[in-house]
């Protein structure tokens, strides 16, 4: 009976796991469909022959199969990633707050980018006189 009760807890753990690691991935948009899976299997099986120890991080190896692009956007991405590892904010979940800390800084960018290229004037689809 002991046994069985102890099976049964570990099977509820291992499900509760499961849905919410799938719960996780969904609401960052990181599910796999067949093609991806397979890679991340692979990957995780490169991994874990060579370090038993350390967790997988499907977040590199994502970043690995689709790599930040190095235009404006994909430096401020990087920029918002480097802010979110070196933990200035506690909640890893502060995406919006981060976007929000940065909003200034990618403002004088812009701004510092227009001047430089002699961009100042109305923009070309403006309605007003």
């Amino acid at each position: 009976m002991l046994i069985d009760e102890q099976i049964s807890k570990l099977h509820a753990e291992i499900k509760r796991s499961c849905n919410s690691a799938y719960l996780t991935k969904r609401r960052v948009r990181m599910l796999a469909n067949g093609d991806k899976l397979q890679i991340y299997l692979q990957s995780a099986f490169d991994h874990f022959s060579q370090n038993l120890d350390a967790p997988f991080d499907f977040v590199k190896e994502a970043i690995k199969i689709n790599p930040i692009p190095r235009d404006f956007r994909g430096n401020i991405l990087k920029l918002a990633i480097a802010i979110r590892d070196h933990n200035r904010f506690p909640n890893k979940d502060d995406g919006p707050r981060i976007f929000l800390e940065l909003s200034h800084m990618v403002a004088s960018c812009v701004m510092l980018d227009v001047v430089r290229q002699s961009l100042l004037g109305k923009a070309a689809n403006s309605t007003n006189p």
